[in-house]
This record gives structure tokens, sequence and C-alpha cells, in this order.
């Protein structure tokens, strides 16, 4: 019955697009872009991982160089979580191998990030 109940769940977050798998302990990999909407700020596009429903890695920011990303992933795909200690915020939503979402610094520079699973 518990195997049951487990494959309908699956399939039921499966066909409206969502994923189970952030929350098992399979290192996920993900491309990161960004692009600025406003002010002059930018980050070279990295990798970020996510396992155990939480989102890690470095970018490297122009303003400020190498900076360390953290954050959630919930299990209907939204994800949210701080660059820099806080410096910066962003917030998206995954959809099977591909994301994307907003981020905002603290000095009012924001724009738009693409992500791309690739393991």
């Amino acid at each position: 019955m518990a195997k049951l109940i487990k494959s309908l769940t699956t399939a039921v977050f499966l066909a409206a697009g969502m994923s189970t798998a952030y929350a098992n302990n399979d290192v996920q990999v993900w491309s990161f872009a960004s692009e600025p909407t406003k002010g002059r700020c930018s980050a070279k596009p990295s990798t970020l991982t996510v396992q155990n429903n939480k989102i890690s890695g470095t970018i490297t920011s122009n303003a400020v160089g190498k900076v360390r990303v953290s954050g959630r992933v919930k299990d209907n795909g939204t994800f949210s979580g701080v660059m820099a200690g806080g410096l910066a915020r962003f917030s998206g939503k995954f959809k099977g191998g591909s994301g994307s979402g907003t981020w905002q610094d603290l000095s009012g520079c924001r724009g738009t990030m693409t992500v791309k699973r690739i393991k």
C-alpha cells in the first residue's frame, strides 16, 4: 500500500510538471546565468548544486568577485535564497530541467536568472 501511495504521489507531481527529486540525496548540478535589468551588476555563468532541497555554490559577481549562494527548494519547485551572506536575494521556480527567477541586491541592482539542469 505504501508503494502504491508513493507511486501515485510521484505520478501527480510529474503530471503537474513538478519533481519530488529536490528532496533526495542525489546531487543535481544546474547551470546558472543572470541578466541585469537595473544597475550595472552581473555575474559570470556558473554552476550550482541542489541536494536535499538545499541550493549551494559560488558565483562570480562583477561587483564583488566570488560570492557564496545558498537557498532552499520547496517540493513544488519554488526556490529562494541569498547571495553573499544576504547582500542579495533571489527567488524563482524550477520546472522540469530548467527554471527562472529574479534577484535583487541591497544597492537596488536587480535582474533575471535562468537555470538548467546539467547533471
